[in-house]
């Protein structure tokens, strides 16, 4: 009899599950955040509350207006418009942005580098966001072509550090927060992390090895490869640790860290925009060595010009997904696309294949990020992307609201209950609807 009623119960939750729908492209509201206008090329970009009204703002850089923006969120973000605010103007060539508390007033500044003004520098965060201008202090200068940005504290001092690339210099920096960051920071703060790495662009802090120490992990875009440099007992004097992740990936810009399997070693996962290419690497047991050639897992290949990506969680299953804006062919002027690939029951599996979804096209994209921007009741994450990074294609930035629900358990018609036997059966499909789900792996 239990053997019974486990098998019915099984063919009412495969049924279940079967009546699941999957996640399109039409399964996506577009909106316009920004279109078509005097500013160009927009760069990096952050989903944040910038003013505290319980709204998810975007803060973008502006790399041919030499400026950062924040758009305010309105009530309807997938309907109603967006309203700009200039946060900083006249810093060459402004192309990554973090955001993050760096003075310690509960309100978020914002942290952007200049690739031809060579320096990174903060925007304090002024009373009224939409009124008042926002301070700036240089972190550092000297830094030739300043590209990726990253805010940690790196010392453990609880006053929140910068690690910071540098395209032209060959460098990768770490810059000591003052007591004082409300001022142009003293030049004997930045400290090097590594001098020697080709072309960095994308960089990102972790804990590599595991031993609660912040590790640096950077994509070399002229190098064509990908590699973590071990924080050492002493950060500001000791020598930082150089570990290739992977290598003979052409033109690596973009890293971002997660634990892509179901082991406790966190992977890495980048993009290439001459190979045109997303990757994974799977951490090994002792990551402070070479990682194997077989650590490298391909998302996905022949994307065109792929440059910035977020790892998220999109669809609530327990996996974890990856989303990638694509510039496309700037010669031929075609392409260019946000891709949201979903990650496979075991990404480990040579044989595995991560799903994609073509968002929307969007020619020139350049970054994205991912959030519940219109606060629906579905929970379900929504996807911004810059677009716009080749000169001459229109600047836009755009909201992709998504309108599926995250966990989407559907209405199942009672003639079915019937047919299958009981009524009082359902609690037990739904029950183990939810467990084939979330036991897709142990992990989250």
């Amino acid at each position: 009899m239990r053997i019974r009623l486990i098998s019915l119960a099984l063919v009412i939750t495969l049924i279940f599950l079967s009546l699941v729908p999957a996640v399109h492209a039409e399964d996506w509201d577009e909106h316009e955040i920004y279109e078509i206008g005097e500013i160009r090329h927009f760069a990096h970009l952050v989903i944040c509350d910038i003013d505290g009204a319980n709204f998810s703002d975007v803060v973008v850089a502006s790399y041919a207006e030499n400026c950062t923006y924040w758009y305010e969120c309105p009530a309807n973000p997938a309907t109603e418009p967006w309203t700009n605010y200039t946060i900083g103007s006249g810093l060459l060539g402004a192309r990554d942005v973090f955001v993050y508390d760096m003075d310690g007033d509960t309100d978020l500044d914002v942290v952007v580098t200049s690739w031809f003004d060579n320096k990174v520098v903060w925007y304090e965060h002024p009373d009224d966001p939409k009124t008042e201008p926002w301070n700036n202090y240089t972190i550092c200068s000297n830094l030739n072509m300043a590209g990726g940005v990253f805010v940690y504290d790196i010392d453990s001092d609880t006053h929140p550090d910068v690690v910071a690339s540098g395209f032209l210099s060959d460098t990768v920096v770490w810059c000591e927060a003052p007591d004082n960051p409300k001022t142009n920071w003293p030049s004997e703060n930045k400290h090097t992390i590594s001098s020697t790495i080709n072309g960095p662009l994308g960089v990102y802090v972790y804990d590599m090895d595991g031993d609660g120490d912040p590790d640096v992990v950077a994509a070399a875009e002229v190098g064509n490869y990908t590699v973590w440099y071990e924080c050492p007992a002493d950060p500001k004097t000791g020598t930082w640790n150089t570990y290739t992740i992977g290598s003979n990936l052409n033109g690596s810009v973009d890293v971002g860290v997660a634990y892509i399997d179901s082991d406790l070693n966190p992977d890495v996962v980048v993009t290439a925009h001459e190979a045109d290419k997303v990757v994974w690497y799977k951490a090994p047991d002792d990551p402070k060595t070479t990682w194997p050639q077989n650590a490298e897992h391909i998302i996905a290949s022949g994307l065109d010009d792929a440059r910035g990506l977020k790892i998220a969680n999109i669809d609530g299953w327990s996996t974890l997904d990856v989303v990638v804006a694509a510039s496309g062919n700037s010669t031929t002027w075609t392409g260019g696309k946000v891709v949201w690939y979903q990650g496979p029951e075991d990404p480990t599996d040579p044989e595995a294949t991560w799903t994609p979804t073509t968002i929307a096209e969007l020619r020139g994209a350049y970054d994205v990020d991912v959030g519940n921007i219109d606060g629906d009741a579905y929970g379900s994450p929504d996807v911004v992307a810059s677009g716009g990074f080749h000169y001459g294609w229109p600047s836009r930035l755009v909201l992709y609201a998504s309108n599926w629900p995250l966990w989407p358990i559907p209405e199942v018609p009672f003639g079915t209950v019937l047919l299958l036997g009981t009524s009082l059966l359902v609690p037990v499909a739904i029950a183990s609807a939810r467990r084939l789900r979330l036991n897709r792996h142990v992990r989250r």
